[in-house]
């Protein structure tokens, strides 16, 4: 894809990284990148990977994200000049750094003036272009390297992977100190086997993208948006045992809402965990514990920050 922005000098500083989750330790780089471009004179450009490095290099290990790529460039788009969604292939994995940054320049059209990493950065083949490297590097093609330490909270590294444990553990609440905004997942609304609606709890099933990360099964409380809707709603993120069920699904009942949401994008935002995902004897007792969680879900809703 090409750079995305307004073209307005003739000098770039640059952040490279794949920004799963675009959170605080992220924008903690970006403010400096901002703060390098404007003392050089220079625009901002994120450069960000698609798909993810080691979907590529090792499909077996690579993570669930955060993010899909749709969302990721939007919230970068609004911190930077440009951002560049730079393809990941093996022919990219096996460049130099020098000829990255040579590619990098080339599509941005610009001189690259400063270089804005954390302490781990590794550019080109085998990771071989570290910050050592890239300083001996600058100091051939004219361009200076930032090292931004990374940001910490409660000692904890705001990193990619940490936030994907917690929100793997189901701790929302938690995830949302280091993203700076609560976990979401969205998807196309698909249909599903019509047995909400049969016990008056209809719902809205998400479609599963098996790239994305999902949070530790159960229920939770959550807010709706689709065209047209903003709505509190509960959420079960799981495999419905109640009904024999073997398939993970996303299944939404949205609060004081009964249309018909079929092929919208549908994004929930999640807020709490009520509980785990349990097997009831019976349908009629699910539908009653149903009900107990919407009580508590607009309690936990309304106590919430947005």
């Amino acid at each position: 894809m090409a750079a995305q922005g307004v073209h307005r000098s003739m000098s770039v500083a640059i952040a490279i990284g794949t920004f799963d989750g675009v959170h605080l330790g992220h924008r903690h780089l970006f403010a400096r990148l901002g703060a390098t471009a404007t003392a050089l004179g220079a625009r901002t450009a994120l450069i960000t990977f698609e798909p993810f490095p080691r979907a590529v290099l090792a499909p077996a290990f690579a993570p669930r994200l955060l993010l899909n790529a749709e969302r990721r460039i939007e919230l970068l788009s609004a911190l930077a000049s440009v951002v560049d969604v730079y393809p990941f292939t093996a022919e990219t994995a096996a460049l130099s750094a020098e000829q990255f940054l040579g590619d990098i320049a080339r599509r941005l059209d610009d001189r690259i003036v400063a270089i804005v990493g954390g302490p781990d950065i590794a550019l080109g083949h085998k990771r071989h272009g570290n910050a050592q490297y890239l300083r001996t590097l600058g100091a051939r093609m004219d361009f200076r390297l930032d090292i931004v330490p990374e940001l910490r909270l409660d000692g904890t590294a705001v990193r990619s992977g940490v936030i994907r444990d917690l929100i793997a553990q189901g701790d929302v609440v938690e995830a949302r100190r280091f993203l700076g905004r609560w976990p979401t997942i969205d998807g196309t609304v698909v249909h599903g086997d019509g047995r909400g609606r049969t016990i008056g709890v209809p719902t809205a099933n998400i479609a599963i993208d098996g790239r994305r990360l999902l949070p530790a099964r159960g229920v939770y409380a959550v807010r709706a948006r689709a065209d047209g809707i903003a709505a509190d709603a509960v959420s079960n993120i799981g495999t419905r045992p109640t009904v024999d069920g073997t398939v993970e699904s996303i299944e939404v009942h949205i609060l004081d809402f009964d249309g018909d949401l079929y092929d919208q994008k549908l994004e929930i935002t999640l807020v709490s965990r009520l509980r785990d995902e349990i097997r009831f004897p019976s349908l009629q007792a699910l539908a009653g514990q149903i009900e107990r969680d919407i009580v508590v879900a607009r309690q936990r809703l309304a106590a919430a920050p947005k």
